[in-house]
């Protein structure tokens, strides 16, 4: 019974390792025809909210719009509607289909990825979404319903407060401290058009993100203890691109960088305007 102890523990072992250790990395996506896209990006700080924007985006004004339709009802009021829904999808820098998406599929390890679009199969998209659901981060999976030829916005956004300034006085030997306080938002915007053209359909979209680091303090008054200034620190990028595709069709934007360099982010969006 004794001998038979170390092949138990080492049995242990080997299972526990094969159930702690991460999945194997998907295969890449087949991807269709690939389109340019246009980036932009910075790095720097973020500028602060006005008060009455801050006003105007916080949950308080939210819940005092008026309800304006369902997405059902937006259906049956016009047949000249889209179907729009958008997974916002974290990735590792290394993941099969990010690589395969930048440049055209033929970026080589340790090269640096570049921001491509390509189409894709909706059935494909779905199942590799799910996958990506197990083995990658979804950051967000908004939809929408709106109609063809028209702008529709969606905002996956983060609000937080930093002293932008401070407001020293002293007065009969004491000091005071008054600081103020600005509204930074961060997350991603996306804008799309969809119209009709042919037997298929025309997307345009703009895709903007914020990526927001921890405010930095930039200066203290005796070490922090009457109060420090706070700069907010953001990776500020837009990609926007246009492209034909099927009257229910999908395709993938990405991958774009993110303040966590062993990630990457795409954006796979799923249309409907049949």
């Amino acid at each position: 019974m004794p001998r038979s102890l170390p092949a138990a523990a080492l049995a242990a072992a080997v299972l526990f390792a094969a159930c702690t250790s991460p999945p194997a990395p998907l295969p890449p996506l087949a991807l269709g025809a690939s389109f340019d896209v246009r980036h932009e990006g910075r790095v720097g700080p973020l500028a602060p909210l006005t008060r009455e924007a801050a006003d105007a985006t916080s949950a308080l004004a939210q819940m005092q719009q008026p309800v304006v339709a369902t997405a059902g009802e937006a259906a049956g009021a016009s047949a000249g509607t889209a179907s729009v829904r958008v997974w916002l999808v974290e990735l590792p820098v290394d993941d099969p289909t990010a690589r395969a998406l930048a440049a055209g599929g033929n970026a080589a390890p340790g090269q640096l990825l570049q921001t491509r679009g390509a189409l894709v199969a909706p059935a494909a998209l779905a199942e590799r979404i799910d996958a990506w659901g197990h083995r990658a981060h979804i950051v967000s999976s908004p939809f929408l319903v709106t109609k063809l030829d028209q702008r529709a916005s969606l905002r996956i956004s983060q609000q937080r407060a930093a002293v932008s300034s401070l407001r020293v006085q002293a007065k009969a030997g004491a000091v005071t401290v008054d600081p103020h306080v600005d509204t930074y938002e961060h997350g991603t915007h996306i804008d799309v058009r969809v119209r009709r053209e042919d037997d298929g359909a025309v997307a345009a979209i703009a895709w903007s993100m914020v990526d927001m680091n921890e405010p930095r303090t930039v200066a203290a008054i005796d070490r922090g203890a009457f109060g420090s200034l706070e700069v907010p620190i953001a990776l500020q990028q837009t990609t926007t691109a246009e492209t034909k595709l099927p009257a229910h069709g999908a395709f993938l934007l990405g991958p774009v960088p993110t303040t966590n360099l062993r990630f990457v982010q795409a954006l796979a969006v799923e249309i409907d305007a049949r």
